[in-house]
């Protein structure tokens, strides 16, 4: 997992919401039509997104004379919820209880994607032993 990074604000969380959703680079225009946000308050939002590690940008568009920049996320949504939950049980100076949870996790898996949870439960465990 990543180094932590800092915390959301509301507004920054769902402009990350809208790229983890998105399956192509955005430019920011797009961003600010998604996010239903003024253009003014949205790029000050992905420039600060940009300095704390949770963008990147991976290339630039042409659109006439304008160039424009092009941003994915630099973290996925699964890392970020991990890195939320080593922060709260940090917070209450808490070991995360791995079984528990994932204990609690499965027990919203479907019946028929349970052999694809054991292959891949199976997988992590046998990389986690051959890292280690």
């Amino acid at each position: 997992m990543k180094n932590v990074l800092p915390s959301l604000t509301k507004k920054e969380n769902e402009i990350m919401k809208i790229l983890w959703d998105s399956e192509k680079p955005l430019m920011s225009s797009e961003i600010t039509v998604l996010a239903n946000v003024a253009e003014k308050s949205c790029l000050p939002m992905i420039n600060t997104l940009l300095k704390k590690g949770y963008l990147k940008v991976v290339g630039n568009l042409k659109m006439g004379k304008t160039v424009n920049r092009l941003y994915v996320a630099s973290i996925s949504l699964s890392e970020y919820t991990a890195m939320q939950l080593n922060t709260i049980y940090a917070a209450n100076n808490k070991k995360i209880d791995i079984s528990s949870m994932l204990s609690y996790l499965v027990k919203g898996i479907e019946k028929r994607d349970e052999a694809a949870l054991i292959k891949d439960l199976k997988d992590m465990i046998e990389k986690y032993e051959s890292d280690n």
